[in-house]
């Protein structure tokens, strides 16, 4: 949810969620800010955002940097969710831009026209990229889990599927939400991802397959788990966005 670490041989840049206040309006709306990295220890943020609100819109979050064959050339894109209202509630549906050409826009997945689970589905977020896969989190109005999908060559969406269930009786009982996706050995990836059970938000991991997305193994109690208030009142939430991998550890 909150920022994309991306460094290639041209770009070292922080792409993350900034809100805009407006004393006129009940409800700050937010869109994506970039900071660039100025030495080895900061970044400087961007005044203007870099991927703005249009229309109706209410929200612009969940980045993510990847690159897939039929995306833009090749080239690295911002993929995010888009926020609309839908009656008293907002509906999210997942764009990506350029990440040369962030006023250009694609829309990818549009919540409310997808018809492969057994409940409406109502929101469509946190999108990540592994090879031909796009992983995302999905809402049916009461519960959230996480989808898979294959990307053809041509970049379209086909073959939407659960990817990643709520336990009963879990520490992720109630919402399960995509985290960063690092691949390791033996042909397998690491998925550090979110969930919830009344209201508390934990980080946990599971193991998959990356051939067959068959589930290896998968965090029976959190990684991290928060003592304290750390989000809007009344909830605790910490969240896996991103991560940057070293010979010896994931930051």
């Amino acid at each position: 949810m909150s920022a994309s670490i991306f460094q290639d041989s041209s770009h070292q840049l922080v792409i993350g969620r900034g809100y805009l206040h407006n004393p006129k309006s009940a409800v700050d709306k937010s869109c994506l800010f970039k900071a660039r990295l100025v030495r080895a220890d900061k970044f400087q943020l961007d005044k203007t955002p870099f991927i703005k609100l249009r229309g109706d819109e209410v929200e612009i979050s969940d980045p993510t940097i990847a690159s897939h064959p039929g995306w833009n050339g090749g080239e690295p894109v911002v993929l995010y969710s888009v926020g609309t209202p839908l009656g008293d509630n907002v509906t999210t549906d997942i764009a990506f831009s350029p990440l040369d050409r962030p006023k250009s826009r694609t829309m990818i997945i549009r919540a409310t026209s997808l018809q492969w689970w057994k409940q409406a589905i109502d929101k469509v977020k946190e999108p990540e990229v592994l090879g031909n896969h796009l992983f995302y989190e999905f809402g049916d109005g009461e519960y959230s889990r996480i989808a898979v999908a294959d990307i053809s060559l041509a970049g379209q969406l086909t073959g939407h599927r659960l990817f990643l269930d709520i336990r009963s009786g879990n520490w992720d009982a109630d919402h399960v939400s995509t985290g960063p996706i690092i691949p390791v050995s033996r042909g397998r990836a690491i998925m550090v991802y979110n969930g919830c059970r009344d209201l508390v938000w934990s980080i946990g991991l599971l193991v998959f397959d990356i051939k067959s997305l068959r589930i290896v193994s998968r965090s029976s109690n959190p990684l991290i788990t928060p003592s304290h208030q750390i989000g809007p009142p009344a909830k605790r939430i910490p969240l896996a966005s991103s991560a940057v991998p070293s010979p010896d550890a994931i930051h």
